[in-house]
Parts: structure tokens; sequence; C-alpha cells
């Protein structure tokens, strides 16, 4: 039986970025916050965007910290995920977080959309943060077990339990022994 790796086994960052579920994730993000949230705006564009950013936001940060060096582990990995749900549930279910959430997200956008002002010597610009409180989006938050669950298996090698050759071969073992058993032996 193989051993299972210890909670901070590593896994290939890149390759958990372009896992397919990830990269439809942050495709999916983008195109939905940019374009279905502007054509459609309503209950499913916001849903599909809670569920995406779940994905999506653990990754890009494992992402971020395998660029400055760190090798991430599967316990990081659900760390990540866990405090990219709690602050869902924060942003959703109190006042005061999604007043932060806010700010700090203007701050963040206008210093990045601005920033070639700043070095020119203009007053600082706040970007536009909108957040729609609804507590509905807490049922989303199962999918921030998806990113972890990739590490998971990656961290294992990506070695389902058995394969269907390793099937075969252990029901033939079985059957040849049972016959064994089954036949009366010479004495």
């Amino acid at each position: 039986m193989a051993q299972r790796p210890g909670p901070d086994a590593c896994f290939d960052v890149p390759r958990l970025l372009t896992h397919p579920v990830v990269v439809l994730a942050i495709a999916l993000w983008w195109l939905n916050d940019h374009v279905l949230k502007a054509a459609f705006g309503n209950a499913l564009t916001g849903k599909l965007s809670d569920v995406t950013g779940l994905i999506a936001t653990p990754a890009v940060l494992l992402g971020l910290l395998w660029l400055f060096g760190v090798r991430p582990g599967r316990r990081l990995a659900g760390t990540l995920a866990a405090a990219t749900a709690f602050g869902l549930a924060a942003i959703n279910l109190s006042e005061a977080a999604a007043d932060s959430y806010r700010g700090a997200f203007a701050l963040a956008f206008g210093a990045f959309a601005h920033g070639v002002d700043l070095l020119g010597g203009a007053p600082l610009r706040f970007g536009e943060a909108q957040l729609t409180m609804d507590p509905s989006d807490l049922f989303t938050l199962p999918a921030a077990l998806v990113t972890p669950c990739i590490a998971e298996r990656q961290a294992q090698g990506d070695r389902r339990p058995s394969s269907s050759r390793e099937r075969r071969t252990t029901g033939r073992l079985r059957r040849t022994s049972r016959r064994e058993q089954a036949s009366p032996t010479d004495g």
C-alpha cells in the first residue's frame, strides 16, 4: 500500500495553474466580471463570480508565493482556500468586512490603474469597488475545496487508487486463489 504524503508535501504550482479546472475558473471569472455582469448583472452572474473566485483565488495566491520562492505544500493550499472562503463569508455577512473590502479594493485598483499618474506627481485617485452583500453566496463555499483537492492529487502524483489494469490483475488473482481453494487436493 502506498504511503500518503505528509501535509507539507509539495506539488507542482505551474501544473496547478495550468490545470484545466483552474484555467477555466480564471477565464470564466474574467469573462463574467468584465462581460457577463455588464450584459446581464443578475444572481447567476453573481454566483458564477463567487464560484470561480473561490477556485481561482487560492491558485493565484499559490502562484504568487511560488514566484517569491515559496514551495507551497498541501497544508498551505488548504489554508489559502479556507481564508478565501472565510473572506467571502465575512464580506457577505458583515457590513464592516464589506466596507473594508470595498476600501481595500478601491485603493488597490486606484493605485494600480493610476500608478503612472502617481509617478508624475498626480494625486491618488481611487477605483470603484462594487459589492452586493448576499448571504445566499454562502451556498457557493464548497467550491473552495476544488484547488486544495487538485493540489492533493498532485502531491500524490496523480495516482488513482488503482488502475483498470491493476483491478483486472487483482481480479484474476482472486479468481485463481478461489479455484485453488475449491479444488480437492491430492492426498
